[in-house]
């Protein structure tokens, strides 16, 4: 199996979370969340991660032709980068693409 990157689709009106691909399962940023699929955003227990995402909702929405990102610390030594980029269909956003990635802190940095 190959290892695909975390992945969500977000509705921008609702800030429901409409798509999760299978590397989602179980990502530690999302843990203790059972279900991702149609949750909303707001209901993330998590302070740090909502306001990032809801930060970055904010900003593609504004900005939908930019890709935009945030670095996430998170609980440990691993830190994540968020990215997001607008799906616009007509003149309209139709969902916000979410990827996360793991940052790699280099060696004696």
């Amino acid at each position: 199996a190959s290892a695909s990157v975390p992945a969500f689709a977000v509705d921008p009106v609702t800030s429901r979370i409409i798509a999760t691909n299978p590397a989602m399962d179980g990502h530690p940023l999302f843990e203790g969340t059972t279900k991702l699929l149609e949750m909303s955003i707001d209901e993330l227990t998590d302070k740090s991660l909502y306001e990032s995402l809801k930060d970055l909702i904010s900003i593609s929405t504004s900005n939908p032709n930019n890709r935009h990102s945030n670095i996430l610390p998170s609980n440990g030594s691993e830190s994540y980068e968020i990215m997001v980029k607008a799906v616009i269909s007509g003149t309209k956003t139709a969902y916000l693409l979410f990827t996360i990635m793991q940052v790699i802190e280099e060696e004696g940095s």
